[in-house]
């Protein structure tokens, strides 16, 4: 009977420690995975961020493009108005000095 009691008691405490190792076996499963889970989302929510900056600084790269190009289009503009001006006022100092000389020629001629 003693004998019987002790192998029963042992058989118990054998299954309930291999419940316990089951148990924990499972816990330490889903923390792996919880883990991985959160890694993964973690990993997701960089990746995400790093194409929003991405697309940002390619954004303001062309910006940056195409505020310079849109100063060289203006620059190049007052240049040509500039040009434009002055050959102007070349022509109405030359028509001027004609005038001038014109007259001149007249005052000779009389």
């Amino acid at each position: 009977m003693d004998s019987a009691n002790l192998a029963r008691l042992r058989l118990e405490a054998r299954l309930r420690l291999e419940a316990r190792l089951r148990v924990q076996a499972r816990l330490r499963v889903q923390a792996r995975l919880r883990v991985q889970a959160r890694l993964r989302v973690q990993a997701r929510l960089r990746l995400r961020a790093r194409l929003r900056l991405e697309a940002r600084l390619r954004l303001s790269a062309r910006l940056r493009l195409s505020a310079r190009l849109r100063l060289r289009a203006r620059l190049r503009l007052r240049a040509r108005l500039r040009l434009r001006v002055r050959a102007r006022l070349r022509l109405r100092v030359r028509a001027r000095l004609r005038a001038r000389l014109r007259a001149r020629l007249r005052a000779r001629l009389r």
